[in-house]
């Protein structure tokens, strides 16, 4: 690992990676192993996590402690280990399923640009907001993180999720239908508190 980093030509960049090293390595290699269950295997996911981090250079991180910067090295790493637990289990086999169409029937269509949910988190207090995202399903709670929190495209929250552009749109999509759903639940919940 020490000579992966030491490649970094920015020396921002590579005291930022080293310092994410040495604060979550070990917290993500133990992660990686109770998805994979080989320290060899968790040591290749949590390489190619790192290896994420530093090719996506439009990563603005600006706290390396933050709980924000946490949250996406592990999003990084869980995706990272599923995907070579997928490669390893499905070793000889053409592995399609991320990439198939999910089916489309009765979506509302939806564009690149489409705003709404960062209109809806500028709306909303955002540890709400934080905390209902946290009842989705990975898959949604996942790229709804990395679009809204993070702005990134989809090609690139595609790369970290490992799930092809139109399988990151159609999740997104769909996430925010299931986010808005469990937000007007959650309010009348604590209504009921408030009011009860």
């Amino acid at each position: 690992m020490l000579e992966f980093i030491q490649s970094i030509a920015d020396e921002n960049r590579r005291n930022m990676i080293n310092e994410m090293c040495t604060l979550y390595y070990n917290r993500m290699l133990t992660y990686a192993k109770t998805i994979l269950k080989s320290t060899h295997d968790a040591e290749d996911a949590v390489q190619d996590a790192f290896l994420k981090i530093v090719e996506n250079q439009d990563l603005i991180i600006k706290d390396v402690r933050s709980s924000s910067t946490a949250s996406l090295v592990f999003i990084i790493c869980r995706n990272s280990s599923l995907n070579l637990y997928n490669k390893i289990r499905h070793r000889n086999k053409v592995f399609t399923s991320l990439d198939a169409p999910d089916v489309m029937e009765g979506l509302e269509p939806y564009t690149e640009q489409d705003d709404s949910l960062t209109e809806l988190i500028k709306n909303e207090d955002r540890k709400f907001i934080a905390r209902v995202i946290g009842m989705l399903e990975q898959k949604y709670h996942d790229v709804l993180m990395l679009s809204a929190i993070y702005n990134m495209p989809y090609a690139k929250i595609g790369n970290i999720v490992d799930a092809s552009e139109s399988v990151v749109r159609n999740r997104i999509h769909r996430g925010k239908i299931k986010l808005r759903k469990l937000l007007d639940e959650e309010k009348k919940k604590e209504e009921g508190k408030v009011n009860g």
